[in-house]
């Protein structure tokens, strides 16, 4: 089904999921770009075709940023920090928006910068200057933007637990004219601006929580870390919403209309909840049989399909069907292959158009193998471990995500950029 066609080594790990841009015209020549961003504050345009390099830009600042420079709860980005976040394309303008991470004069700074597609050039007076912000509470408490700690802007008594937005490496999502986000464990008190183990929809341009929807048992899951916030959401029909965290449960939500926070109607307040498989009994030990700690892919096909991944030894790919209420089924077609007990695993759906009655679904497991497996009945297709010349992708990060476009597959593999394609 595909071969590695080629790599390029970068100068850093590619936690971001490149990017793909046909039709540019370079120099006179119509190339496809492919783009990568490292956490060496590197971005990188290639010729996907021929490989040649068009043009790298480095903001590097200071020097990098390691670990030891303020010591994270968490060191899955290692063992360098700088471009974490994929960046934004604009296609109209060929511009491409990075925020790095970097330290000038010994402070914490993100800048946005947008560069040209085809130089790399900054443009629009980019880049911008540090990002800063204060805001002030109704109870006239106030809470600063700090570069370090990356915080979202609650007033928490304690700061250094306000909940986070990780969502398992996974960026927001821009859905029928507002953004959603699931937030980590941490504070919950919606009077006072907190929102912890929660989706909330986030007006545009505003910026102002709107709506939440909150698990019934979020003291429990924020007392056992067991974070909804550890995926993120994704958009399915057009309406609906959908996310699941580390405790294993599955939430279909309204998008309009999330369903905001009941403590004792057992999640009655969504559209639909899918239990943890570990519901009927102690709900931490789910923990260990599938929690998220990635996201899930949506095929329209039918009715409509949800695929995902939990992480430990012998949790499946699943896909959940639609039926004609606009629920999804409880039970799942499954199919266990490779190595995914250790590692967050990112599903892609890839089809000829969003009518297409066939598709594919892209994984990367533990070992630094690329799956393709039927979107319609998950046999598996093909996988990368069979092949000699495989030996070029090793050291996967933990959030790699691979990047369906041009007939090809691109991933990152720690500081290559891999390519695979039709033998």
């Amino acid at each position: 089904m595909c071969t590695q066609l080629r790599y390029w080594t970068v100068d850093g790990a590619i936690f971001a999921q490149p990017l793909y841009v046909p039709d540019l015209v370079v120099n006179g020549s119509i190339l496809n770009l492919v783009f990568a961003a490292t956490e060496n504050s590197s971005v990188y345009a290639f010729n996907s075709e021929s490989g040649d390099l068009i043009w790298r830009k480095n903001f590097v600042g200071d020097g990098p940023i390691y670990p030891t420079d303020f010591d994270p709860p968490c060191y899955d980005v290692a063992p360098e920090w700088g471009i974490t976040s994929t960046p934004y394309i604009d296609p109209d303008s060929q511009t491409l928006y990075v925020v790095p991470w970097t330290k000038e004069g010994g402070k914490f700074v993100y800048r946005i910068h947008a560069l040209d597609l085809v130089s790399g050039a900054e443009k629009l007076g980019g880049p911008s200057p540090p990002l800063s912000a204060t805001k002030t509470f109704s109870d006239g408490s106030t809470a600063k933007f700090d570069a370090e700690q990356q915080v979202f802007s609650m007033p928490c008594t304690d700061p250094g637990m306000g909940p986070g937005i990780w969502q398992g490496g996974a960026g927001p999502v821009i859905f029928n004219g507002s953004m959603y986000l699931v937030m980590g464990n941490g504070a919950f008190d919606p009077s006072r601006g907190a929102y912890g183990d929660s989706i909330i929809r986030v007006s545009l341009p505003e910026l102002k929580v709107v709506d939440c929807f909150t698990p019934s048992d979020e003291d429990y899951l924020d007392s056992t870390d067991l974070d909804l916030g550890s995926a993120a959401a994704i958009p399915v029909k057009g309406k609906y919403v959908f996310t699941e965290g580390k405790e294993g449960a599955y939430y279909l939500l309204k998008a309009d209309a999330l369903g905001a926070f009941n403590k004792d109607n057992n999640n009655g307040n969504a559209w639909q909840t899918i239990p943890s498989d570990a519901s009927s009994g102690d709900k931490s030990v789910s923990i260990g049989i599938g929690g998220i700690y990635s996201g899930a892919a949506y095929w329209p096909a039918g009715l409509g399909q949800v695929y995902l991944h939990g992480v430990r030894t012998g949790t499946p790919l699943r896909k959940y069907s639609f039926d004609s209420s606009d629920k999804l089924s409880l039970t799942a077609s499954s199919a266990v292959v490779g190595n995914f007990s250790k590692r967050a695993s990112v599903p892609i759906v890839s089809a000829v158009s969003e009518n297409a009655t066939e598709a594919v679904v892209w994984e990367i497991d533990a070992s630094d193998t690329l799956y393709a497996w039927n979107a319609a009945n998950l046999a598996p297709l093909w996988n990368s471990s069979a092949h000699a010349d495989r030996a070029d992708c090793k050291n996967l990060v933990k959030f790699a995500t691979p990047t369906i476009a041009g007939g090809k597959v691109f991933m990152g593999c720690g500081s290559k950029l891999v390519a695979y394609g039709p033998k």
